[in-house]
């Protein structure tokens, strides 16, 4: 009896989760947003169109994107990349879809879009109902993908935005040398990407020469052939760490 009781609860469960819509396990994954990873290159994505690029962030929209979640509708998705790598998703969509209905916090479509993010997200973290301007804040930031609901309902929108916080704050706090690699990097993509560089093998601020004196500027800016040498002469001296090898190094790079 207890047997059978255990089967037909794991039956009802497997039904369950086989019964919600597709869209909804896709969007409750916290390693990426819908199929796409975070800390993917969204340029290098043919269904991705860059549409701005402003302070080392660059938006993107989607080709042929789902304009719904679960049962509300959406009128957009953005992804937005940080110094080349995806960070954030903002879904805008709005509060009332019927025309000639006004707004209100009893609209379907907030509704919707508000218990969808409960059961993908859980319990809120902060919640606030700001009833003098008709509006209404809610926060999910248990882990390091925070989610953020905004809704406005005199200007009948509401913003879920979805961060890779802890990915977001490493990208910024990235030794100088590397911040310089990607602020290039991105500078490419603003220019078309046709003459997108590949990575150095190593960041300019950490080659030297045969005496141990630091780079300077102009190495900085010296060309990839540069810094294959550089790496090269970096490899002898691992290799070759012992002080009797009679083999020469290879040339250093001027």
């Amino acid at each position: 009896m207890k047997r059978s009781r255990n089967v037909l609860i794991v039956l009802f469960i497997s039904a369950l989760f086989i019964s919600l819509p597709a869209g909804v396990l896709a969007e409750s994954d916290e390693t990426g947003f819908r199929g796409i990873g975070w800390g993917e290159d969204l340029s290098a994505r043919q269904d991705m169109r860059r549409i701005s690029c402003e302070k080392g962030f660059c938006s993107y929209v989607r080709d042929r994107e789902e304009l719904s979640m679960a049962d509300a509708i959406i009128t957009s998705v953005v992804y937005r990349a940080f110094n080349g790598r995806f960070v954030e998703a903002e879904i805008e969509a709005p509060v009332e879809t019927r025309q000639g209905q006004s707004p209100g916090f009893e609209s379907e479509n907030f509704v919707s879009l508000k218990n969808i993010c409960h059961e993908l997200y859980g319990k809120t973290s902060f919640a606030v109902t700001l009833e003098s301007v008709r509006a209404e804040q809610y926060r999910w930031e248990y882990t390091d993908i925070r989610k953020i609901l905004r809704v406005n309902i005199n200007k009948n929108t509401m913003q879920l935005t979805i961060t890779d916080h802890a990915l977001l704050e490493q990208l910024k706090e990235a030794p100088a040398g590397m911040q310089e690699t990607l602020k290039d990097e991105q500078r490419d993509q603003e220019a078309g990407g046709e003459n997108a560089k590949e990575p150095s093998p190593a960041p300019a601020d950490m080659a030297a020469d045969s005496t141990g004196t630091s780079s300077t500027e102009k190495e900085k800016k010296s060309t990839s052939k540069g810094f294959k040498k550089a790496a090269k002469v970096l490899r002898w001296l691992f290799v070759n760490d012992d002080a009797e090898s009679g083999d020469e190094p290879p040339e250093v790079p001027r």
